[in-house]
């Protein structure tokens, strides 16, 4: 996956956070301003040169339940557009922002978020009530993808009570599923051997307690023939046992169909009956069972594969090949050797199972075959086309490094005791990566070896759930490359309008460096607090104002913004020309230069920038990240919204 959609996720941290209030100002209960009808402030104040501090008030009491008192919520937030520093800090009791008959979440612990343009990182700390249907959790998880190394490793269990649970698979069709499998690939092989076995609940299978077959194939390529060795057991009803009554009888039955298949191809085969057995149904269901063991020969098979298949590419009116081109093709889609491929499954009553060993060779030759299909449709676009480019320079520096990637997993399900047991295991390395890293980057393909290191806990003790973990995702220009994506596929998408792709370049004139978010959590408190740095944040402008700054503070269901707009009136203005404005009405106090006290709050810049540049760079994990956003959303409606509703 390209690194750049690594951000896809990650940036709506940045754009609340970057944006503030802005972006979650919609959400504000009382009417919108409108260009035709802009909110008139409360208070003016006028200096000398024109500039002005407009202050709104708010009350919230709609936004909390009905009798409520005792809010304790506060907080500020505000942007300066001459530091480029936008902030954003709330604390109170999770009671004020919950409905009547609500839980409150009781959650515990700390979790932030830091993002720049190359990175992403982060680490929690958090716990609280475990969904009362889990008996028990533990999951771990462990990656890293670095230039010189690349491991992971995950291991999942998870016991449920069945009656509580929805999302399980379906527990009342099998009593106990267990899957494993091995795969090793290198730039032209491909092994991979496993097993799976299903047992079928007894309530679920009526009447397959007798079933009994059984099928295990095996086949090998030499010298472009085939080698088919079958044992076959299986259960043919009476309209079939003419087919199979006699030796001879499933001879010819077996021959004519692998003789009908080597027919179709073009080529030859010969076929050997080596055992046969077959016994009579008994009771009234007319039920036979018939077991044998076979060997086929497929000769010339593959020369024919190849030639059909060059002759369709020619014909195809889609694709612009010459003759040449097309058996050049179709020669690399055939020259796929299998080395070996055994295959079984056996069913026995309510049980089954199914077994693989697979090898296969030249496969890179076959994937090669199926791009220059790609490459040759007369209608490609230059996005596709780019992609088939860098997969087929990935295939080359895959093969130029001797990249070797082994991988395993595991899953089983069973039920017991109106309990359902999951368990989940995988991992994943791979040999010579940093060659492979080397190859990749000098072919210009650095997008696709994103840094990556996770390290994440999640179990349950006693009733809580313990969520604990960090990760790290680096990746030079890993946002703009993302926001460049962004761009390319507005401008081919019908959908999205020019208003879209300004709205990104414009972020991107803003020179983005920093953006952090953290949440803190205590039972029935809580914390959020965001920030972000830019390095050119021109002041937005809007409903005839130039804002220079904003600054709000939350005190209960209370809200107060100062807004810093320059060149409001003229220099050495009247307060005629002040009440002229239609941001003023006969209801705002206007404070002419040198009346009134202009020592406003504003935004502690040190304190931001500390915050900012603090190590503890960390992601809200998926079990806080609701907690975090339903926080963050009421206090939009109560001091974002104050603050950009009237100007966004």
């Amino acid at each position: 996956m390209r690194s750049t959609k690594i951000c896809a996720a990650l940036l709506a941290l940045l754009l609340v956070t970057s944006s503030g209030a802005v972006a979650l100002g919609s959400a504000g209960s009382a009417a919108q301003a409108t260009p035709d009808n802009p909110d008139t402030a409360d208070e003016v104040y006028v200096e000398d040169n024109g500039d002005a501090v407009l202050v709104y008030e708010e009350d919230h009491e709609d936004d909390f339940e009905e009798g409520d008192e005792n809010v304790s919520l506060s907080g500020d937030f505000g942007f300066d557009a001459s530091t480029g520093l936008l902030h954003l800090f709330y604390e109170g009791e999770f009671a004020d922002l919950v409905e009547d008959g609500e839980d409150e979440p009781e959650w515990t612990g700390d979790a932030t978020a830091r993002m720049t343009p190359d990175l992403v990182s982060g680490d929690v700390d958090v716990a609280g009530d475990a969904p009362e249907e889990i008996v028990d959790l533990s999951a771990t998880v462990d990656h890293t993808q670095t230039h010189s190394t690349y491991e992971s490793s995950t291991d999942f269990s998870m016991t449920v009570e069945d009656d509580a649970d929805e999302e399980m698979p379906d527990a009342g069709l099998y009593s106990a599923v267990e899957f494993e499998a091995d795969s090793t690939t290198s730039a032209s092989t491909f092994e991979s051997d496993g097993s799976m076995t299903t047992v079928y609940d007894e309530d679920a299978m009526f009447g397959a307690a007798d079933n009994e077959e059984l099928l295990d194939v095996s086949l090998t390529e030499t010298d472009g023939d085939y080698e088919l060795s079958v044992t076959e057991q299986t259960t043919i009803t009476e309209w079939q046992k003419d087919r199979w009554d006699t030796r001879e009888d499933a001879a010819e039955t077996l021959e004519s169909r692998y003789n009908g298949m080597a027919m179709q191809f073009g080529g030859t085969m010969d076929f050997t009956l080596e055992s046969y057995e077959f016994e009579e149904g008994d009771g009234d269901e007319e039920l036979h069972s018939v077991a044998v063991e076979y060997d086929v020969t497929f000769s010339g098979v593959k020369e024919q594969v190849s030639e059909l298949l060059a002759d369709e590419l020619a014909e195809d009116r889609e694709l612009d090949l010459s003759e040449a081109e097309a058996q050049s093709i179709a020669d690399s889609i055939a020259a796929i050797q299998v080395e070996k491929l055994d295959f079984s499954t056996e069913t026995s009553g309510l049980e089954q199972s199914v077994e693989w060993d697979v090898e296969i060779d030249n496969y890179d030759e076959f994937v090669l075959g199926l791009l220059k299909i790609s490459e040759s449709i007369d209608e490609l676009d230059d996005e596709m086309a780019d992609q088939l480019d860098e997969t087929r320079d990935l295939l080359d520096a895959q093969s130029e490094a001797d990249l070797v990637q082994t991988s395993s997993i595991a899953f089983s399900l069973e039920t017991a005791d109106e309990e359902t047991t999951v368990t989940f295991s995988s991992e994943s390395s791979a040999d010579n990566w940093a060659d492979y890293v080397d190859e990749a980057e000098a072919r210009g393909l650095s997008e696709y070896l994103t840094e990556t290191t996770t390290d994440l806990e999640i179990e349950t003790t006693g009733d809580d759930l313990e969520i604990a973990g960090s990760f790290e995702i680096e990746h030079e220009g890993m946002l703009e490359m993302y926001l460049e994506d962004m761009i390319e596929q507005a401008e081919n998408d019908p959908m999205l309008d020019e208003e879209f792709t300004e709205g990104i370049e414009s972020f991107q004139e803003t020179e983005f460096e920093a953006a952090k978010a953290s949440v803190s959590l205590s039972e029935t408190t809580f914390a959020v607090e965001s920030a972000a740095q830019f390095g050119n944040l021109t002041a937005p402008e809007t409903e005839g104002l130039t804002i220079t700054a904003v600054h709000g503070e939350t005190e209960s269901d209370k809200t107060t913004m100062y807004v810093s707009v320059s060149e409001f009136v003229g220099d050495d203005p009247s307060e005629d020309e002040v009440r002229a404005s239609e941001h003023v009405d006969e209801d705002t106090v206007v404070y002419m230069p040198g009346e009134g006290d202009r020592d406003f709050p504003e935004t502690d810049v040190d304190s931001v920038s500390e915050f900012l540049e603090e190590d503890e760079d960390s992601l809200l994990p998926v079990g806080t990240t609701g907690i975090a956003v339903g926080a963050v959303a009421v206090l939009a409606v109560i001091g974002g919204a104050v603050a950009f509703r009237r100007f966004s």
